[in-house]
């Protein structure tokens, strides 16, 4: 049965064209590859091969008009008709018609906390590196503090960040909820052309129905 060794990338051969090139697998019975696509998802589930091909690579798909996230997969098939159940070699794509769309990177939630009643500050962080699309902000979603659903398209805080930097620790605050609450909080980072990262990862906070007003601060020279 051949084992898993295979190396995956995509690249764009035209604008409605993706190209998947793998480097062959080690085993010598291989007899040739299967070719898996899917709508992205959590876990991954697989049909039947779009594709068998006995060369190494490269292949082609036909995305014309596409819009989504997909997963591309490629498992080696000896001669038998065994096939090694690789999850690892595997790449997600974003499309927009046809073209890739270049998402920024997901941040990563290091903490949440509940800062003033109604209030929650989410310490978030966010690295460039490998990124496709620029971050210019990462933004704050919340659900309703009544165990609903995420609301991914109405943000409730929003922070910028700078350019020239690689490696970001940033504090995201929310506005407009209420007291005395559970919400799930999360960020996605974004792009100045409006496209974000697709992470759903959330964290449960109670707000405060009791935080004080902020001072007033004042200075006088005499």
């Amino acid at each position: 049965m051949p084992r898993q060794g295979i190396g995956l990338w995509i690249g764009a051969a035209g604008a409605a064209t993706l190209t998947l090139t793998w480097t062959a697998s080690g085993s010598a019975d291989v007899d040739h590859y299967a070719i898996y696509r899917g709508d992205w998802g959590v876990p991954v589930e697989l049909s039947a091969a779009v594709h068998d091909t006995d060369a190494a690579s490269p292949w082609e798909d036909d995305v014309t008009g596409l819009t989504g996230r997909y997963v591309y997969l490629v498992r080696a098939v000896d001669s038998a008709g065994n096939e090694e159940a690789n999850l690892s070699q595997m790449v997600v794509v974003d499309l927009l018609n046809g073209a890739q769309m270049l998402r920024p990177n997901s941040p990563i939630i290091a903490g949440a906390e509940a800062i003033a009643a109604g209030q929650v500050r989410i310490h978030a962080i966010y690295d460039r590196h490998g990124e496709t699309g620029v971050a210019t902000s990462i933004r704050m979603y919340s659900n309703d503090g009544a165990g609903g659903a995420m609301d991914w398209d109405t943000p409730v805080g929003t922070v910028s960040l700078p350019s020239g930097q690689v490696f970001f620790f940033v504090d995201v605050d929310s506005a407009g909820l209420d007291g005395a609450k559970t919400y799930l909080v999360g960020v996605r980072a974004r792009t100045d052309a409006g496209i974000e990262d697709a992470n759903t990862n959330t964290e449960s906070v109670l707000t405060d129905a009791l935080a004080p007003d902020a001072p007033v601060l004042t200075a006088e020279i005499i």
